[in-house]
């Protein structure tokens, strides 16, 4: 199992204690009835107001367009239109199910010690599907799941860069029912969602929960630091160390959580069943994160996850790092003007592992050979902002002070850095315009791909050699706002400005005025991984009777002093063409 999966066991046992801050010295008198009433109260007025406050977003096209952009599985209790009924589920499983008379441990004047009992909590969370996502909402950070959608491979394939950002765009579909976990259709997704992992019973950490959270000794520490305020310390054992601390406030509700303290309880899940723990958990899990949803007045409530201490997790020869930063994702909601503002601002990630074989192996599947070259994937403080209102009168998805950094993405093999890819804008826009996608742009836009394979000390195969030393740029000139449209006959047409892509290695530069259209014929950049016959030609075009796989067989006569198109070490240049729309 790939670290990027495991990194999805984070959410498996987040209902293992879902429900968290520090202990100050002077702290109120609490009861059995005053913590049940405060978490009640502040649970469902907090959500109340979030639910008043974004109650507009159902008449915001763009949000209705893009919500799953900022949106994922662990967050769609918050923003789910029902969210009054999810919060009746929420109150009626904590003050019935988990912070009840039955369940105390022991009890002071100010402070009162719950146990996570399995036979109740269990069972209401397997008969109770829409439970689970509470879990992931201030437990999984988004965050970790990016390098998991990078494809290098794709970022490098120049000519296909448009159709296959046309293909993304086109797959966000908005209006399809985000469904149960048991209804995701890929591995991958299945995983990162708890509910068709940890109470699949049979998958996973957890395959008999009420023996296991019994025997994992949880606890639940509630004391209250202000009048109606109730703080929730999950402990783990004999441990004083917090997993998790809870803030159940008048005007916020809040999680920490400590990722060591987090592997520690998935391996007493694990242990308890006789799970393998290396099959299943990261070697090592560091890290701590921060969610709040605070309530700021009449109709105003923001969302914000912070990291607090960088994110670490090794498995093997695996590593994934995430830096501390604040306000990585922000949610602003403004019910009495209709609008939202979203903010992003995520720190730098990595994605470092080991490969064996050539370029095609560096940016496909980790390996766990020792004796592996190593890679690393890296995201580098990507930010921007967009804002959803009433007043919109499209779905157009505006992103404004857009902050990609030097360096957004890179990718290097054995510490060398071989690929980079820069983006200068400060706006995109994007619509949707009769099934086809128009970008706009800022008039300072720039796109860069830097490959610098020459920094290898030793050949990679697959490498072309136009990929020794190249710097691709793509830019926009006479234009104020750039514009493109993808068109659903995979052109791409210049609507506005003057495209101009140009090669430092061909020094030669290919321009479409508007009204023309870029095109790339099939043949791809990628080496084809079927041997030596040229990428983009279909295996089935050959001559069954024929067992060489020469590419003159398929193509005819090849001139090797000409760069012909045909050829995968061929530049992507030869392949692309202007003319006409």
């Amino acid at each position: 199992m790939s670290l990027c999966k495991k990194t999805a066991t984070i959410a498996l046992a987040a209902i293992a204690a879902t429900t968290l801050t520090a202990c100050p010295a002077d702290r109120e008198d609490v009861d059995q009835t005053s913590v049940q009433q405060n978490i009640e109260q502040n649970v469902r007025e907090n959500l109340e107001q979030f639910a008043q406050s974004s109650e507009f977003l159902e008449n915001v096209p763009a949000w209705q367009r893009w919500q799953n952009l900022f949106v994922g599985i662990g967050d769609r209790a918050l923003f789910d239109p029902d969210l009054g009924a999810r919060t009746d589920q929420l109150v009626d499983f904590l003050t019935n199910d988990v912070f009840i008379e039955e369940n105390i441990l022991e009890q002071d004047d100010d402070m009162i010690v719950y146990q996570l009992r399995g036979e109740t909590f269990c069972a209401r969370l397997e008969a109770d599907e829409g439970l689970r996502d509470w879990a992931d909402l201030f437990v999984f950070p988004r965050a970790l799941s990016l390098v998991e959608t990078i494809d290098v491979r794709t970022l490098m394939d120049l000519q296909n860069l448009f159709a296959n950002l046309d293909t993304g765009l086109r797959g966000i579909d908005n209006g399809a029912d985000l469904g149960d976990g048991d209804d995701l259709d890929t591995e991958n997704q299945a995983l990162e969602h708890n509910a068709s992992t940890l109470f699949g019973f049979g998958q996973g950490v957890l395959s008999d929960c009420v023996s296991q959270i019994n025997e994992a000794d949880i606890r639940l520490e509630a004391t209250s630091p202000e009048e109606n305020d109730i703080d929730v310390r999950v402990l783990l054992g004999d441990s004083d160390d917090e997993l998790m601390l809870f803030e159940f406030y008048q005007e916020r509700l809040s999680v920490e959580t400590d990722y060591s303290r987090y592997r520690d309880l998935l391996v007493e899940l694990a242990e308890v069943n006789g799970a393998d723990v290396q099959e299943f958990i990261p070697e090592t899990m560091e890290g701590r994160l921060r969610a709040e949803l605070r309530s700021e007045g009449d109709q105003r409530s923001r969302y914000v996850m912070n990291i607090l201490d960088d994110i670490r997790f090794v498995d093997g020869r695996q590593e994934l790092l995430v830096d501390s930063g604040s306000n990585v994702f922000e949610f602003d909601v403004n019910g009495q003007d209709e609008v939202m503002n979203v903010n992003v601002n995520i720190p730098s990630i990595e994605h470092i592992y080991a490969f064996e074989g050539g370029l095609d192996d560096a940016i496909g599947e980790p390996v766990d050979d020792e004796n592996g070259r190593m890679a690393r994937l890296r995201l580098d403080n990507i930010g921007f902002n967009t804002e959803f209102s009433v007043e919109q009168d499209e779905d157009a998805l505006r992103l404004t002070n857009v902050n990609l950094g030097d360096n957004v993405v890179r990718f290097d093999i054995d510490e060398e850095q071989v690929f980079a890819l820069d983006i200068d804008t400060n706006e995109i826009i994007v619509r949707e315009l009769d099934d086809q996608v128009e970008l706009a742009f800022g008039d300072d836009f720039e796109l860069r791909m830097r490959f610098s394979f020459d920094q290898l000390e030793d050949e990679l195969d697959g490498v072309q050699p136009w990929m020794q030393d190249e710097v691709i740029t793509l830019r926009f000139d006479e234009a104020d706002e750039p514009r493109i449209l993808l068109r659903d006959d995979f052109l791409v047409e210049v609507l506005d400005g003057r495209l101009v892509l140009e090669s430092q290695f061909e020094d030669t530069e290919l321009v479409a005025e508007p009204g023309e259209c870029l095109t790339a014929d099939a043949v791809s950049m990628r080496p084809d991984p079927a041997g030596d016959r040229p990428a983009g030609v279909d295996p089935d075009d050959t001559d069954d009777t024929d067992d060489t796989d020469d590419p003159e067989d398929v193509l005819g006569e090849i001139d090797e002093d000409v760069d012909d198109p045909r050829l995968p070490e061929a530049h992507p240049f030869t392949r692309i063409s202007v003319s006409s729309c």
